[in-house]
């Protein structure tokens, strides 16, 4: 049986250094609102994280840059499809996408300024099998976390029905853990109840899964 290791992620000095680089770009360009969610919240003040770096480190890191640029952070609403044209032809990375309640708005952005290099990730997708095969269809990969093993939610059926080339498997740590562990704090060891649950609905054995959803990140991400 695969066997994965507690994972702490880590935040370093040097991601904050490269976090600011991206923040005084995208604020030389746009007002727009820097959300700290909870996810990261969470992990910035994670007590393995040697030395701490706390959530109000970053906020006056953003402060710090927007008064560089004579700007205050404020919520205007940013022009969503200039930010993603920005990062999509000057970045040339992959875009993780986290859709709640807002398919159609988000596909018609995509939609519209699909190239050769629009690509990336739905985290944690849990929609329905319609809206898989349109993010399928414009290069995107769906993250498929512990809510494919939720009796009641559907995306088991949906998960039933993709091509394993095309997902990928997540935590969506510390929320969202699979069965038999939900009501507990996630973490990166229970993927492979994930993986097993995906798995059993292809009908194959875990070690090709985790072989086929490996290779796909590796390609998502260049690495």
């Amino acid at each position: 049986m695969l066997r994965f290791k507690l994972f702490c992620e880590r935040v370093t000095q040097r991601q904050i250094a490269d976090l600011e680089k991206f923040g005084d770009k995208l604020l030389n360009k746009y007002n727009i609102d820097i959300e700290f969610s909870r996810h990261f919240a969470d992990r910035m003040n994670d007590p393995r994280n040697k030395p701490e770096i706390k959530i109000a480190e970053l906020q006056k890191l953003f402060k710090k840059i927007a008064k560089r640029k004579g700007k205050s952070i404020k919520q205007l609403g940013p022009d969503v499809q200039a930010v993603l044209k920005d990062i999509d032809t000057d970045l040339n990375l992959p875009i993780v996408i986290h859709c709640r309640d807002a398919f159609d708005e988000v596909y018609a952005v995509l939609l519209k300024h699909r190239d050769e290099k629009l690509r990336g990730i739905f985290h944690c997708f849990t929609g329905k099998l319609d809206q898989a095969k349109k993010i399928i269809d414009l290069g995107f990969y769906l993250g498929i976390g512990g809510v494919v093993t939720y009796k009641n939610a559907g995306l088991d059926s949906v998960v039933a029905q993709i091509h394993l080339d095309h997902l990928v498997l997540e935590t969506d740590s510390p929320y969202l853990p699979p069965v038999p562990f939900r009501g507990k704090p996630n973490e990166s060891s229970y993927l492979v109840h994930i993986a097993q649950k995906v798995a059993d609905l292809h009908q194959i054995s875990i070690e090709e899964l985790a072989r086929i959803t490996t290779e796909n990140s590796t390609k998502i991400f260049g690495i």
